[in-house]
């Protein structure tokens, strides 16, 4: 909910709304285990337990990229990091799957709406991702990615050096 928008996303259909009118509607193939919305409301990325994540504009898929599970969370990670990564006000997503990845993407130069993989990481015990968030935890002015996983640990992943591989910081 932001302002008079409203999203919203059932097990196989995505709507939005503006001042209780419908904008936006959607019905997927496959389940959606989540999605995010671009800070303007004009776009929403979905992700589908058919190991997928959908750009979504109007009743538009605009395009797809393939993950290695089905998508069980989708967050916008936002500034510091995200301008770090490319020009200033970008669009930049973490995702988390049943398998135990979790990844960054950003949409695409040009505008098209397609996105771009920036990075993804296995865990080696495939423990599924139950919920995902950026902070900045160590007062480095670089974001940190918290992840909470099926088995009970919780992860922080800190983008050191290179932002496009992070290291993990912790696992408890």
């Amino acid at each position: 909910v932001r302002d008079k928008q409203v999203w919203v996303a059932g097990d196989l259909t995505y709507a939005s709304y503006t001042d209780g009118r419908e904008t936006s509607y959607l019905n997927c193939a496959d389940s959606i285990g989540g999605f995010a919305v671009t800070r303007d409301g004009q776009r929403a990325v979905l992700g589908g337990r058919d190991h997928l994540l959908r750009t979504v504009e109007k009743q538009n898929v605009l395009s797809q990229l393939a993950t290695g599970g089905g998508v069980t969370v989708v967050e916008p990670y936002t500034a510091p990091f995200a301008g770090a990564l490319g020009q200033q006000g970008e669009e930049v997503f973490m995702y988390g799957t049943d398998t135990g990845e979790i990844g960054l993407v950003r949409f695409a130069p040009g505008g098209a709406g397609e996105l771009e993989l920036l990075w993804a990481l296995r865990d080696e015990g495939e423990s599924a991702v139950n919920c995902m968030v950026a902070y900045e935890l160590s007062k480095d002015g670089i974001n940190d990615i918290i992840v909470g996983r099926d088995d009970g640990r919780l992860q922080i992943f800190r983008p050191a050096g290179d932002p496009t591989r992070p290291a993990e910081a912790e696992s408890k």
